[in-house]
């Protein structure tokens, strides 16, 4: 049996890197309908995991799940999809680097929890006109927007962006998101059916300790921000609300409860609760413990997002702390949970497993199809999807 996989790898692997070789002459004439640093970029990353996967091979292990990848290359540059043949290889490269074929084996993944194969592999969001960092991206509850914020470091002047859907995986950048950014940190942007539009913010950390922060948008602009923290401070000591999710009615709040260490600023609990609402304010629910038992563990769970009939929740845990972003990401992942009707506990959530590397914030399309989330690629961060099988 051994002998008969090494004899389909092989001949799987001459395939395919035949058909790479091919890719090179092919792209040359693909760059009339494409941009010729995108197409120089594929060029280079195809001869590099042409080299990597056959490294691999020599060393013993196996480049399956790779090459499985790689043999979408071609017929993506065929198609002139050269968004999703770049994407093709740059999980190969991950999957080298990473120091391991499997998308999720170089990450711990905890006893007890599977992982789910439900979505495809990742392709990368094209926001034109826009090149600096993009980070926790969402979809607006209609699909018309994708909101983001730059790069999430304190020597940058992090704030809000918005850009408008051409199609899946192009959209138009269109600027601030006017009347919610201030010198201050503003990011994790959330929003429901009725254009109520939920944030974090730093701006009165320090004497209010209050970080999330509500308006209205309309036509790209927020007005009447306004904090929604005051409610939600029940603890004692150095906690924060974070990562909020807005549910597509607008009344009921996900956001992360995070814990700092006083010392360093470095969060030693993150926890997803969520909260409902009364009148204009927002309040803990008393049975959130109970339905997130299955969600929080002893690692750092954080970024929720719901899905528009609220059974799947999706969210990230990372099992080391975090330090801005200069994490190495090698145990990032992003989960999945169900349900079978709204009210009650998650099930045990489901890696993701076509997800791998520095990877964060995930949301949810509303019709249930598409997940977005960020990824560190070399020192920038993008914004990827992956879709249902």
């Amino acid at each position: 049996m051994k002998m008969m996989m090494n004899r389909q790898i092989k001949i799987t692997l001459s395939l395919v890197l035949t058909s790479l070789m091919l890719l090179t002459i092919s792209s040359c004439s693909s760059a009339a309908t494409s941009p010729q640093q995108q197409v120089e970029r594929i060029q280079g990353k195809a001869k590099a995991a042409k080299q990597g996967v056959i490294d691999w091979k020599r060393s013993g292990k196996d480049p399956s799940k790779m090459l499985k990848l790689m043999s979408q290359v071609k017929p993506a540059m065929d198609n002139k999809d050269f968004n999703k043949a770049e994407s093709m290889l740059d999980e190969v490269l991950e999957m080298l680097k990473q120091g391991d074929g499997a998308a999720t084996a170089s990450r711990t993944v905890p006893a007890g929890e599977s992982v789910t194969e439900e979505f495809g592999a990742p392709e990368k969001v094209n926001i034109v006109d826009y090149s600096e960092d993009a980070m926790e991206p969402f979809i607006s509850r209609d699909g018309k927007y994708l909101f983001f914020n730059n790069l999430n470091d304190p020597h940058i002047n992090t704030n809000l962006y918005y850009a408008e859907r051409i199609d899946a995986l192009n959209f138009k950048f269109k600027g601030e998101v006017k009347g919610v950014n201030s010198k201050a940190l503003d990011a994790v942007p959330t929003m429901d059916e009725h254009n109520n539009f939920c944030f974090v913010s730093t701006r009165e950390f320090s004497s209010t300790k209050i970080t999330l922060f509500c308006g209205s948008f309309d036509n790209g602009e927020v007005s009447n921000v306004h904090p929604i923290g005051d409610t939600l401070k029940e603890k004692e000591g150095l906690w924060l609300n974070m990562g909020p999710e807005l549910s597509p009615d607008g009344n009921t709040l996900y956001y992360t409860e995070s814990n700092l260490d006083p010392k360093t600023g470095i969060p030693k609990v993150l926890d997803i609760v969520f909260a409902v609402r009364k009148n204009s304010a927002f309040y803990r629910a008393d049975s959130s413990d109970e339905i997130m038992k299955n969600i929080n563990t002893d690692e750092l769970e954080y970024a929720p997002s719901i899905s528009n009939d609220g059974r799947e929740l999706f969210f990230t845990r990372a099992g080391q702390l975090i330090v801005g972003n200069q994490s190495a990401g090698s145990d990032l992942r992003i989960y999945m949970a169900k349900r079978n009707n709204p009210g009650e506990p998650f099930g045990k959530p489901g890696l993701i497993g076509s997800i791998a590397g520095f990877v964060e914030g995930p949301t949810v399309t509303g019709d249930g199809k598409s997940l977005y989330y960020h990824k560190k690629e070399g020192s920038r961060f993008h914004i990827f999807r992956v879709t249902r099988k």
